[in-house]
């Protein structure tokens, strides 16, 4: 399915694509900033394009990694993309859902334990993309890199509903738009769902970087649930959060 983002320059001139664009697209320019190219930012994107490319040309130093840095960052720049996984990714989705249950635990409501030895048919079950769910994956040189779940409510009175389930990137890749680009691609697709009208998520309340991610996004708290969940004793506060998608 094609969800309307562009996250990758696959061999081809930046400015040649981003002249050419005609509808709004979301780039990883070659810094690691997420860019909206709306109409409003495009010139500034391409100027963008434009000056790396040409300091890459020059063997000029661009940035703070120097040239080396510069041809690093812009080979993951025309690299990484988004799309919607499929049965035949159920293998690297679950090694990275795992590594996140097993290392950053507080993040999920489920834990390694429970999933470690989930049946393979399971997996691909849930990965299975269909008309009120899918999960989006982001993909550095062909490796999934960070994931994202998109749920409908699946009974009629909550069917405006949808959720969003299972953030995560790898700790390596972040501080790079990734999770943001997942973000904006779950909620376009939720704009592609006729008759949604919300996608509510929950967060770690301790997870400020996040929950500045998904405010950033334009989802906002409704509700805290004290001790919503327990990790070795200690308890862990649950933040709610709304993106209105449409008006009732």
């Amino acid at each position: 399915m094609i969800l309307g983002i562009h996250f990758t320059l696959l061999g081809v001139a930046p400015t040649d694509v981003l002249g050419a664009m005609i509808t709004p697209a979301v780039l990883i320019s070659a810094c690691g900033t997420l860019v909206m190219s709306t109409s409003n930012r495009l010139s500034r994107v391409v100027e963008r394009a434009r000056s790396l490319s040409e300091a890459a040309r020059l063997g000029g130093p661009a940035d703070a990694g120097g040239n080396d840095g510069l041809r690093r960052r812009w080979g993951e720049f025309m690299t990484t993309t988004l799309r919607v996984l499929t049965p035949a990714d159920a293998g690297a989705y679950q090694q990275l859902r795992l590594r996140g249950l097993r290392e950053e635990p507080s993040a999920f409501a489920s834990s390694y334990e429970e999933e470690m030895d989930r049946p393979f048919p399971v997996v691909t079950d849930r990965i299975a993309s269909q008309a009120d769910r899918c999960v989006l994956g982001a993909f550095a040189n062909g490796t999934l890199i960070g994931v994202t779940g998109l749920l409908r409510e699946p009974k009629v009175k909550l069917m405006h509903k949808a959720m969003i389930w299972g953030v995560y990137v790898a700790p390596e890749s972040r501080r790079r738009g990734v999770a943001r680009a997942l973000m904006e691609g779950a909620i376009q697709r939720g704009r592609e769902m006729p008759g949604l009208r919300q996608i509510n998520l929950s967060v770690n309340a301790g997870n400020a970087p996040a929950i500045a991610l998904y405010e950033s996004c334009g989802f906002k708290s409704y509700g805290l649930e004290r001790a919503f969940m327990f990790i070795d004793g200690v308890p862990h506060d649950e933040l709610h959060m709304v993106c209105v998608i449409e008006a009732c």
